[in-house]
């Protein structure tokens, strides 16, 4: 007796991560093979194809002069590949910008140290740490020793000076040239005034400076022989010895004030 076998049909659901192949098939799609079964006969396989797409993603990311970001420190554009839950690869692509090195600049004008302009905050250290309160461009030592100072800019990056070995003037006179400068009641609680004359007319710049060597005070003057003479109120200010600094373009002067 003769028998007829019939052909035996399949079906198989595949999916491969895009950019391999299965059995030589790279596109989504459904395929059909055929192949010999145990008795001899025709078996047909179909296989419907699909792909796990290949998963892309961008960032920008910055980083200060100093830090890394995965390894790299050079602004560029840059890749790595991941693999997703499926075992297929994930590309991300990074964009890196490396802000530039901070580095403020002192100027060194007498007892006063001046830093260059364009940082979102400053701080003063001497070598005990942070001088607490000390937060400005300008900063007047009131004693000697070795100073720095430390920034922040708009990116959020920090930066500092080189070491500054600063004498103090021992805050007695700084040349008085000619001046005089007088600086009464002293001691006080705060209020005093400050009467000043040249042998010349010359415009100045009058500070009060704190113990920690804060500006606490600051007025433009116009000196002549006649004199001059201005009221100074500062309320608020914590016990301690105070500097009055006057500086022109040729002359200097400096008095102690006690505020009790």
């Amino acid at each position: 007796n003769l028998s007829v076998l019939q052909v035996k049909e399949s079906e198989e659901f595949v999916t491969i991560c895009e950019g391999t192949d299965y059995l030589g098939w790279s596109a989504p799609g459904s395929y059909s093979r055929t192949i010999e079964s145990s008795d001899g006969c025709d078996s047909l396989i179909v296989t419907h194809l699909d792909f796990f797409p290949r998963k892309e993603t961008s960032e920008e990311v910055s980083i200060c002069f100093g830090e890394s970001y995965q390894g790299w420190t050079e602004s560029g554009n840059y890749e790595r590949y991941l693999s997703t839950a499926e075992g297929c690869d994930s590309v991300v692509t990074t964009v890196l910008t490396v802000h530039s090195e901070v580095h403020p600049e002192v100027l060194v004008k007498g007892d006063t140290l001046v830093a260059s302009e364009g940082y979102t905050t400053y701080q003063w250290y001497n070598g005990d740490g942070a001088i607490a309160g000390v937060t400005g461009r300008e900063f007047v030592i009131t004693q000697s020793g070795v100073y720095r100072l430390v920034v922040t800019d708009g990116n959020g990056c920090s930066g500092q000076s080189g070491l500054l070995g600063m004498t103090w003037s021992s805050g007695v006179s700084v040349a008085d040239f000619g001046f005089d400068l007088k600086v009464y009641p002293n001691p006080n609680e705060g209020s005093f005034q400050v009467q000043i004359s040249a042998p010349v007319s010359e415009r100045f710049i009058m500070r009060v400076i704190s113990p920690t060597g804060q500006v606490v005070a600051e007025q433009r003057m116009e000196v002549n022989r006649e004199g001059s003479s201005e009221r100074i109120h500062l309320s608020g200010l914590a016990k301690g010895l105070y500097l009055v600094t006057l500086s022109g373009t040729t002359h200097n002067a400096v008095r102690k004030v006690v505020v009790r």
